[in-house]
């Protein structure tokens, strides 16, 4: 079920004070058509302007889901948000930049926001919080590499009907046997951004070469240096060094 909000927030935020006396279907999308403290990943700003872009969260109920393993809903989503894409523009140029962005080419198109709450040994809820730049046609010069699917096909975009294929894309993956099945590990690997070609990347304030081998069930990149070894990094242990 898709609801509309006016002027919100963050539906992150929404969506999480909702829950405190609610417990709206599962994935119901939340879709804002302004967002005034649109959030990203490690706190940075999601910059959209009103009614432009889908700016939105969906709730999951994952009982079946190992909190430890809560980062296969990222996948999935990240997959889901690739296949709505790919309805659009060329497929090939489709990427997942680790840990939560979604690329066309070298541009980020897309980000992803995910929050949880654990209850005991098991996930309560999911919030995935969505962002993509559909009909933005710029951007402030602070933002590294942005772009939108206006701005790739010089064509105006439809966002309710958007929002509706997304809510379609993401409901068509999400099972259990696809999420703890080893299906979607293989088709997250094949959409990594930079996978397999010799890259710089930052961490602990040393800079290195290596090549991007995976990411595992519980979100950790493997990455191989130059002489062979394979070293797994968490969220906030490495970053990509691009110029």
């Amino acid at each position: 079920m898709l609801h509309y909000l006016k002027q919100v927030d963050s539906t992150n935020n929404y969506l999480k004070t909702l829950l405190q006396n609610d417990r709206p279907q599962e994935l119901s999308m939340f879709v804002a058509e302004e967002q005034t403290l649109g959030r990203g990943q490690q706190g940075n700003h999601w910059f959209a302007d009103k009614s432009k872009n889908h700016t939105g969260s969906i709730i999951f109920y994952p009982e079946i889901l190992p909190p430890a393993l809560q980062y296969q809903l990222s996948k999935l989503i990240s997959l889901g948000i690739i296949q709505t894409l790919q309805h659009f523009v060329k497929p090939d140029k489709l990427s997942v930049k680790w840990p939560n962005d979604i690329y066309y080419g070298d541009q980020k198109i897309a980000g992803i926001l995910i929050e949880s709450s654990i209850l005991g040994n098991h996930l309560d809820y999911i919030i995935g919080g969505i962002g993509i730049n559909v009909n933005q046609e710029s951007f402030p010069e602070y933002l590294p590499n942005p772009v939108s699917l206006k701005m790739i096909t010089q064509k105006h975009t439809s966002l309710h009907q958007f929002n509706k294929l997304l809510q379609s894309e993401i409901y068509s993956l999400y099972t259990n046997e696809y999420l703890l099945g080893d299906q979607i590990d293989n088709d997250f690997l094949s959409r990594l951004y930079l996978r397999n070609i010799s890259s710089k990347f930052q961490s602990h304030g040393q800079i290195f070469t290596a090549r991007i081998k995976g990411v595992d069930q519980y979100g950790h990149i493997l990455l191989e240096h130059d002489n062979g070894q394979i070293t797994t990094y968490g969220f906030k242990e490495v970053e990509y060094f691009l110029s």
